[in-house]
């Protein structure tokens, strides 16, 4: 997989920005027809002949998020460099963000500004195949992934990557607009699944994990109130740690 750099980057957002067809918002999206799009193809077909590079990221669109009380991007005011990945490239030391409301990684391109704002891309979830976002001592791994139908089956979309053995940990970052006293604001609401005997489970409380731990369900629940950790508010951590465990008692029981 071929490493590129920021500075390359730029060029794709850059294009994106003039090659672009609307604007992205956190509550909804607005299209309008564009009389000038012919041109614009034309500079597009010319602009990837000059640069001979695939049309990958050049499918984002121009993001801004609605005026609030808050924002739906994951950790938002933190240092943070991110990666992102395509099929077949990726994309390193970005300014990178999460939209947790519209569920897509948001490129910012630090190097101009456009109506005095630094410009920023939403990028196109069906291209970006998974971003990390790195902060100072730790790394949020994300990946694009799908689920079959069914009840109770996670929706399809980017999860963050928390475990990954023998069984499977996975939170969804999920933020909802909501409306308080005329104030309409975002409320952040994870969702932690784990994966256990090929079935996925939703955490929310004891009784969830004892479900999804089956035979070893009081092993767990030891271990659970021995750490003293709370299911309510599980993180990433806790869902490591219970799943490493968990993942032992399984080796352990084939041995």
């Amino acid at each position: 997989m071929k490493c590129l750099t920021e500075s390359f980057l730029l060029r794709i957002v850059f294009f994106s920005l003039v090659a672009g067809n609307g604007f992205i918002y956190a509550q909804e999206t607005k299209k309008k027809a564009d009389p000038g799009q012919d041109k614009r193809d034309v500079l597009k077909k010319n602009y990837l002949k000059e640069v001979g590079i695939p049309d990958e990221l050049i499918n984002g669109k121009e993001y801004d998020f609605a005026t609030s009380l808050s924002k739906p991007l994951l950790l938002y005011e933190k240092e943070k460099t991110g990666i992102v990945f395509t099929p077949t490239r990726r994309y390193d030391n970005l300014r990178l963000d999460y939209d947790t409301y519209i569920d897509q990684a948001v490129y910012t391109d630090m190097g101009r500004t456009i109506d005095f704002r630094f410009p920023q891309i939403a990028l196109n979830r069906d291209i970006v195949i998974g971003f990390d976002l790195c902060f100072p001592g730790d790394t949020m791994h994300f990946r694009r992934l799908s689920f079959p139908a069914g009840k109770n089956m996670p929706k399809n979309g980017y999860y963050e990557i928390c475990y990954e053995g023998a069984s499977l940990g996975i939170i969804r970052h999920k933020t909802i607009l909501t409306q308080h006293q005329g104030s309409k604001y975002y409320k952040y609401l994870p969702e932690r699944y784990i994966k256990t005997d090929g079935k996925y489970f939703l955490i929310r409380s004891r009784r969830d994990l004892t479900a999804a731990t089956g035979k070893y369900a009081k092993d767990i629940s030891n271990y659970v109130r021995q750490t003293k950790i709370r299911i309510r508010k599980i993180d990433k951590n806790d869902l490591r740690s219970i799943l490493s465990f968990y993942d032992s008692l399984l080796k352990s029981g084939d041995k």
